[in-house]
């Protein structure tokens, strides 16, 4: 009896801490700021997702998301599922993106789905590049994020529920590490929710 009392504590031990393992592995790797992420406002970036020398647990959630983040030579990647305000964005509302972006050659701002899919829009597309927009009298650009169709620099949504911003900055001049938190990113306002 005691034989079988062992091998059921031993049983339950194993299937106990195989439990935990899978389940930590997968919060960390499912959460929307991963281990190694860095903040700079509302946009979030995770710059060693590409480097030779990632964590596992980056190169799980690369495998698992099917993204292909930029190099660290390329430039630097930044996401935002909240505005400025720590609200989550969602489509119903109509959002300002203002302020500087730090030097680079060129930028991207693309809006995705929660899912993390390219929206299909009336407009037919769903970025805006630095090449495309209009500028201030200051240099700076202003970008309208909303469903309805606005003048001047507007990105469409084609979702009445949650989406996410990619701000991708190619060919910086800034390097990798503590820099990245001291790069300068519009802010995300929302001005119109229902």
């Amino acid at each position: 009896m005691n034989r079988w009392r062992h091998i059921g504590l031993i049983t339950w031990a194993t299937l106990l801490a195989l439990g935990v393992g899978l389940g930590s592995a997968y919060l960390l790797v499912g959460q929307t700021e991963p281990l190694g992420s860095v903040r700079v406002g509302a946009w979030r970036a995770w710059p060693d997702a590409a480097a030779a020398d990632a964590n596992p647990y980056s190169r799980a959630m690369v495998a698992r998301t099917g993204t292909l983040p930029l190099a660290q030579g390329e430039g630097f990647e930044f996401f935002a599922v909240d505005d400025s305000g720590g609200r989550a964005l969602s489509g119903t509302c109509l959002y300002r993106i203002a302020g500087p972006i730090s030097t680079t050659r060129i930028w991207t701002l693309v809006a995705y789905d929660a899912a993390g899919r390219l929206m299909a829009n009336a407009a037919g597309r769903s970025f805006i590049t630095s090449r495309l927009v209009t500028r201030g009298h200051d240099g700076e650009a202003e970008i309208v994020v909303s469903a309805a169709p606005m003048p001047g620099n507007w990105l469409p949504l084609a979702t009445e529920g949650r989406f996410m911003l990619a701000l991708r900055l190619y060919d910086t001049s800034l390097s990798m590490g503590d820099a990245i938190r001291d790069m300068k990113l519009p802010t995300i306002t929302a001005e119109a929710c229902p």
